[in-house]
């Protein structure tokens, strides 16, 4: 009877748990951090696309009636801030999408996809922002339509990829930390917001998004050793509470808010991936895959935030103290050239921050000049293209242009490996270094290269008294330096091109593209008597890109060490960075008077007053760290007596 008992018990448990399957929910709470997150995002795009058509049905409603045009910008704020909800996932999920059809600089630029001469007009929120707040824009309605309709087509497209993409652990805590980097450098600069004051209320709106997202994170770090959810709630918190008490575009203290709240940010975000395990980029993508960031560094003015080797054929292997050691006497050597009186050094000298304190650097046999300035080689390689006029993106290969120029070097390759063959230590070296292989000579191509790039990327660092200061390795910095950090990356607009933390023009936060602008250089300082210079700069490089929009059009170089290198531009025109600042402050060549049409810099004056200049010239001063990587080799390596190549001068004649 008992053993009936307990059959019929177990059968009508049985029949309970089915009639309870059975009325079940679909679906049950959900409480994945990252399943939350996918939620979150799918959500804020299904948002967006929707915000992207109610522009362009205010677009297409625009007339002369002041109500309209104030719909139009309302609803365009509300566009604006749907994406904001969203930047750090869809940006790290597809970077190039944003760039190319939502979110992109307002300029033309060439085509990527395509090995024809393809002009890319802009397109996406930027551009539409500065017609929908120009003085009048209904007279550029059609554009506008053109726009808003192109905008809404694109995020219905992506949409079909975006609303089935699932977020995961190990991509939140990498696009949060590269939120961190794209608020203060594209964000908080106005980059982001090219005719609007919007710059900090959408930051807020941006880390705020990430906070949310985070949060789901707080439960599982609770049980952690650190109180690592209380830490990243607390300066979220404040960081937030910071951005909406300090709205004025032209007095935040951008510094404070980076040193106090992004910073500390960026690295307890790190530290919350660790403690829960997630795992890291480099164990959840492919072997051999180069990225730009780091995912391990502390800091955004850290020495190891940007990945060297991401812009150079080398490896971290192949940057060994020897290699750099070899590299460093070729460098210095004037074996390479033809008359056996010029190296590298010549005009990249160590104790002139690696340039040659010339307007324009002087040629072979001292018969004239080159046709530009001798720029810093420090942090030069952080770069995707080099030279001015961006006419390569090898960064070993670009010792060749200047081996076969004839004012330069003025001879081959097999030529100067020849020679160096003749040196026996040198063969040692390369052996050492570059074992043969399949019957290749350690002295080849390759290794010859390979070796003075070894050098010049070793040529990096960011140990400057300011990013020191940011990195809380010293407690006091002058306040014009505070304040002319303040103005370089918001009133004076020169973080909008001179990117942190590097100030070159690779864009962050990926660092994977290197920008060049249209400044309208002249060739003479006469504020009054202006005249272009004819140097026609990215149109004369690359065959493909020989076109009216690159024409003087040169590498944006970064101001670190700017307060060693003058004088100043790509022609050397101006003697002192105070003038540098003069003709920015101007608007550049435009605002000189010049006829500029395709000037990327905004030529209206910048009306910064003369306290304003001095401290931005104290800030890029403070940027100066040169004096670390000046080291001279003591002897060059000997040469049988029988070739004549023993006198032959360290760093060569100049």
């Amino acid at each position: 009877m008992k053993n009936l008992y307990t059959l019929g018990l177990s059968f009508l448990l049985f029949a309970v748990s089915i009639y309870l399957t059975a009325f079940k929910p679909e679906t049950e709470p959900i409480n994945n951090p990252s399943e939350l997150i996918t939620t979150y995002y799918h959500t804020g795009f299904g948002q967006l696309t929707q915000a992207a058509q109610n522009l362009k049905i205010a677009a297409d409603k625009l007339n002369p009636d002041a109500q309209s045009l104030q719909d139009l910008r309302n609803t365009f704020q509300t566009c604006r801030t749907s994406y904001k909800k969203i930047e750090f996932l869809i940006e790290y999920l597809d970077a190039e999408a944003v760039k190319l059809m939502l979110n992109g600089a307002p300029l033309p630029s060439l085509a990527k996809d395509t090995d024809a001469i393809k002009i890319k007009h802009p397109e996406g929120m930027q551009t539409i922002e500065e017609i929908v707040y120009a003085e009048n824009p209904l007279e550029e309605k059609e554009k506008l339509q053109e726009l808003t309709q192109k905008l809404a087509e694109n995020l219905r497209d992506l949409s079909i990829f975006h609303q089935k993409s699932t977020i995961r652990d190990y991509q939140v805590f990498p696009a949060a930390r590269l939120q961190m980097i794209r608020i203060i450098s594209l964000g908080l600069t106005g980059f982001d917001t090219p005719a609007t004051s919007n710059a900090i209320p959408e930051a807020e709106v941006s880390l705020g998004a990430v906070y949310q997202s985070i949060k789901n994170y707080f439960p599982q770090l609770a049980t952690k050793p650190g109180g690592l959810d209380k830490i990243l709630d607390q300066k979220f918190s404040e960081a937030l509470h910071y951005l909406k008490k300090n709205q004025d575009f032209d007095s935040f203290d951008r510094l404070h808010f980076l040193k106090n709240y992004l910073n500390p940010l960026f690295k307890t975000l790190e530290d919350a991936r660790k403690a829960l395990s997630i795992a890291s980029l480099e164990q959840t993508q492919s072997k051999g895959i180069k990225r730009t960031f780091n995912e391990e560094a502390e800091n955004i003015f850290g020495n190891d935030l940007i990945n060297p080797f991401y812009y150079s054929s080398l490896t971290e292997a192949d940057n060994s103290k020897e290699a750099i050691e070899l590299g460093k006497l070729l460098f210095f050597d004037p074996i390479l050239s033809k008359e056996n009186n010029r190296s590298c050094a010549s005009c990249h000298d160590p104790r002139k921050a690696f340039t040659d304190g010339q307007k324009k650097s002087l040629a072979t046999g001292l018969q004239g000049t080159l046709d530009r300035n001798a720029p810093t080689l420090i942090n030069s390689i952080y770069a995707t293209r080099l030279f001015y006029d961006l006419r390569t993106d090898n960064f070993e290969r670009q010792i060749e242009h200047v081996i076969y120029n004839d004012q330069e070097f003025n001879l081959t390759v097999p030529k100067i490996l020849e020679r160096l063959n003749q040196s026996e230590e040198y063969k040692k070296m390369f052996a050492d270094l570059y074992p043969s292989v399949a019957g290749r000579p350690a002295l080849n191509p390759y290794s010859f290269a390979a070796a003075i790039s070894a050098y010049v990327t070793s040529l990096r660092g960011f140990d400057s008294p300011f990013d020191q200061y940011v990195r809380g390795e010293i407690k006091q910095i002058d306040e014009d330096v505070k304040k002319g950090f303040n103005l370089f990356m918001g009133k004076a607009g020169c973080g909008t091109c001179h990117f942190a933390p590097v100030f070159n023009g690779t864009v962050p936060p990926l660092f994977d593209d290197s920008e060049s602008e249209v400044l309208g250089v002249p060739a003479n300082k006469d504020p009054k008597n202006p005249i272009i210079d004819p140097d026609h700069g990215r149109s004369k490089g690359l065959l493909k890109e020989r076109l009216d929009l690159y024409q003087h059009a040169f590498k944006t170089v970064t101001v670190r060490n700017s307060g060693l290198t003058a004088p100043y531009m790509h022609n050397g025109v101006y003697d002192t960075l105070e003038e540098v600042v003069d003709f920015y402050n101007r608007g550049g060549g435009q605002g000189l008077g010049l006829f500029v049409p395709n000037q990327t810099l905004p030529a209206d004056p910048l009306e910064l007053t003369a306290d304003e200049q001095k401290a931005l010239v104290a800030f890029m001063k403070s940027l100066n760290n040169a004096e670390r990587f000046i080291s001279i080799p003591e002897k060059l390596p000997v040469f049988p007596e029988s070739t004549g190549l023993n006198k032959r001068k360290i760093g060569g004649e100049y």
